[in-house]
């Protein structure tokens, strides 16, 4: 008895399929790619509502700062809304903020936010604000900027046992360390101190 094939309709449901699979990671990757060109509005709109999605004014904050590199002087227009992001609660912004400030010495503004920036509570803003402050000839980032070549320590805000999860010579994502604690009891073997873990690490 011959077997009956699928049907043209068939064949077309399932290139549809496999067509959605491969398009919605690819729409999820683009909305989220800092590549992608933004228009001004977009830019305006993303800044403007930094506080419920500071993804999006993190993506508003490289574009300015890619447009900044390559001379264009329209992008003046938000440095307000930088300085602003300098302050924001979302570390994410206040370091890209930080970078991007520092690719104009010329804006006196910029030099006092990058000031403030250098008592962050965040590393990685300090870093950029002092890394900025030295297109400005400023030897307050001096502290930091040799601080930058040390080991340093990261405390944990809850005692327990250091584990590793990567290997040696892998990326570390920002705040990789502070969500690997694991509150676990603490031993004689274990590189935590109880009530107030620490643990070293060295920059290569």
């Amino acid at each position: 008895m011959e077997q009956k094939r699928p049907g043209r309709r068939a064949y077309l449901l399932i290139t549809l399929f496999a067509f959605l699979l491969v398009l919605f990671p690819f729409l999820f990757w683009y909305g989220t790619w800092f590549g992608r060109r933004l228009s001004d509005r977009e830019i305006d709109e993303y800044l403007n509502n930094a506080a419920a999605k500071p993804r999006q004014a993190q993506h508003a904050l490289v574009q300015i700062g890619e447009r900044l590199s390559r001379g264009d002087v329209q992008v003046k227009r938000w440095y307000p809304k930088i300085i602003d992001a300098a302050s924001s609660p979302a570390i994410e912004l206040r370091q890209s903020a930080a970078w991007i400030m520092g690719q104009d010495h010329s804006y006196e503004p910029f030099h006092d936010a990058l000031r403030k920036l250098l008592s962050d509570p965040s590393p990685m803003v300090r870093r950029n604000a002092a890394l900025s402050l030295s297109n400005f000839h400023d030897t307050a980032a001096l502290p930091e900027l040799r601080s930058m070549l040390k080991p340093s320590s990261i405390l944990s805000p809850v005692a327990g046992r250091v584990t590793f999860r990567l290997k040696d010579g892998e990326y570390v994502n920002p705040g990789h360390w502070s969500r690997e604690w694991a509150t676990l009891r603490c031993d004689r073997n274990c590189r935590a101190k109880c009530g107030r873990c620490e643990f070293r690490t060295a920059r290569k």
